[in-house]
């Protein structure tokens, strides 16, 4: 069946809603990815500039596509470039694998014009969709493989502490923000991808940093200098990842495992219905790019927090030192594929290899 794309408006959203909602990601789990109250809240948030647009039914009276390949500013080449993200893709189960994706790729080759090329990460797990996008078919774009991402979910510590004499970790004020942002102007171009914040926009009502302020941030002064970073956040209120339905086995044995995290820490499971309740560790910048840093202040936000939610969620590219960090803790590891996606010349050869790639997963 044939579907009209065209762009989205803050109306389409009670309607993007039931589309999350009624589409689940199968497997031993069946989770929906949901925005509620309004989809735009996350939109904002993955993108500074969301570009959105939907599919609609032939009979036109729901929705069954979604995409969204927003702006957001992040260094490329230690520059500040405005670059797209395309995610958020969704198509309503009946219409996957017939013309309505073909639809979806013809709007986004008037979209992403001529050399212009957009970030993309997918799951791993989703082998099928990874295999299709990685040969050439006429209608689609080029993805590129720009790297491997691999997110931990951190239930709490197994090995024993580090310390660094002279050092603090607390809090940020708003008065630290000149802080932050001379270490992020310094330290973030030395990144391939680090987003640029503005961490002034913390005292004000910018959408792109909803439900966060000074104290979100966690900082690392050494000798009273500071060294490093780490933002948390609490993406419940807008951002919900919900369990539809378990597995037979799963469901019979999720009381035991259940009862089991609660003795030695660990991701609960909840009933059919309810959803994961996650902390994210985002904006990490650690001078130097210096493990021993990094590591002070994950400790001690494990310290703090496991307890209080199901799991702890921070990832890296594969190639980052401080990946190897998070292994000093009881986790779960999802790995992504990271890709330039362009219908233009690859962009890969422009880009600076010396470079380490960085992924702020909050945002994903």
């Amino acid at each position: 069946m044939s579907v009209n794309i065209r762009a989205a408006t803050v109306d389409d959203s009670p309607a993007i809603l039931r589309l999350l909602a009624n589409n689940s990601q199968p497997g031993k789990l069946h989770l929906t990815f949901e925005r509620a109250p309004d989809y735009f809240y996350g939109a904002r948030v993955s993108c500074k500039e969301p570009d959105v647009y939907v599919a609609e039914h032939p009979d036109g009276d729901e929705l069954v596509g979604l995409f969204n390949v927003g702006y957001r500013e992040v260094f490329v080449n230690g520059a500040v470039e405005t670059v797209r993200y395309g995610h958020d893709l969704r198509l309503d189960q009946t219409f996957r694998g017939g013309s309505a994706m073909l639809a979806i790729y013809q709007m986004l080759r008037q979209v992403l014009e001529g050399p212009e090329w957009m970030q993309s990460v997918i799951l791993a797990d989703n082998a099928h969709y990874i295999k299709s996008v990685g040969g050439s078919r006429p209608g689609l774009p080029s993805f590129y493989p720009c790297g491997e991402i691999e997110t931990s979910l951190l239930y709490g510590r197994r090995s024993k502490k580090v310390a660094i004499g002279n050092s603090e970790v607390r809090p940020a004020t708003a008065e630290d923000l000149p802080l932050m942002q001379e270490l992020l102007d310094r330290e973030g171009p030395r990144k391939q991808f680090y987003p640029y914040y503005r961490f002034s926009a913390l005292t004000g009502t910018d959408p792109f940093y909803r439900g966060l302020k000074p104290e979100s941030y966690w900082l690392l002064f050494e000798r009273g200098r500071l060294t490093g970073m780490v933002g948390t956040w609490d993406q419940a209120t807008f951002k919900q990842t919900r369990v539809v339905d378990y597995s037979p086995a799963i469901a019979l044995a999720r009381p035991f495992y259940n009862f089991g995290s609660a003795l030695r820490g660990g991701a609960r499971l909840p009933a059919r219905g309810g959803c994961f309740h996650y902390l994210n560790l985002h904006s990490i910048l650690i001078e130097d790019n210096q493990p021993e840093r990094f590591e002070l202040l994950l400790q001690d936000l494990s310290s703090r927090f496991t307890r209080e939610y199901d799991a702890l969620v921070c990832g890296f590219f594969k190639q980052d030192p401080l990946v190897n960090e998070l292994a000093r803790y009881r986790r779960h590891v999802l790995e992504s594929r990271h890709f330039l996606t362009t219908y233009g010349a690859d962009p890969r050869p422009d880009l600076d290899a010396g470079r380490i790639p960085f992924a702020d997963i909050a945002r994903l």
